[in-house]
């Protein structure tokens, strides 16, 4: 006797390029709202990873789009995302975002809490990145230094704790635009980002895939 059983989704890796616009949102990315971001020119959306869904990603595939991943808000234990990566079945190799905004630490504190996210990330195949947001406290060079292999500027000023702007020496790969909340229809709000790529030629890599 036979047993209706879904389809696995297969996953593959796809780096973006200059010019490709990606939506970020806490929203979930229904079918048709994932029809919406493809009619307006998406090349792809970033979800939160404690949240997103096996069924998000099929939305998303289904129109063509690519999905990448961020934590929340200096969320720097790597295994809660590591584990949910684990549990969606996406495939090594992908940018995975720390977001860092309005921090309350020393910031060599803070400089280590980073490089062990990074060391799980990357101990767990993935590429991490930064997400760098108001009140992060390092300088661009401390950003370089640590072990991360991409930079997402966020739609606020990025500035150091000694109120310099802070940028690292490679740049940043990806600018959040400064107007933020943009409704595409009501009831449908993300935040643009711009693909642009580092100083040294680099992409982000996100997923996509066939259901």
């Amino acid at each position: 006797m036979g047993c209706n059983r879904r389809k696995k989704t297969v996953m593959r890796l796809v780096t973006l390029q200059a010019n490709d616009l990606v939506a970020d949102t806490v929203q979930t990315i229904s079918p048709y709202y994932a029809k919406l971001l493809k009619a307006k020119g998406y090349r792809g959306v970033i979800r939160y990873v404690p949240t997103v869904t096996v069924t998000e990603l099929i939305n998303c595939f289904n129109e063509g789009l690519a999905v990448g991943f961020v934590t929340y808000a200096d969320d720097f234990n790597p295994f809660r995302a590591l584990s949910k990566l684990h549990d969606l079945g996406t495939p090594q190799g992908h940018h995975l975002a720390l977001d860092v905004e309005g921090v309350k630490l020393d910031p060599q504190i803070l400089i280590q809490k980073e490089r062990t996210w990074c060391a799980g990330a990357i101990a767990a195949g993935h590429i991490p990145m930064r997400y760098c947001g108001a009140g992060q406290l390092l300088t661009g060079r401390e950003m370089y230094l640590m072990p991360y292999r991409a930079y997402w500027h966020s739609c606020s000023d990025v500035v150091d704790r000694f109120g310099h702007e802070a940028v690292p020496d490679c740049h940043y790969m990806t600018f959040q635009d400064k107007r933020f909340n943009v409704a595409l229809e009501p009831g449908y709000v993300v935040d643009n980002n711009h693909i642009i790529g580092d100083a040294v030629g680099r992409f982000p890599i996100f997923v996509e895939g066939s259901p």
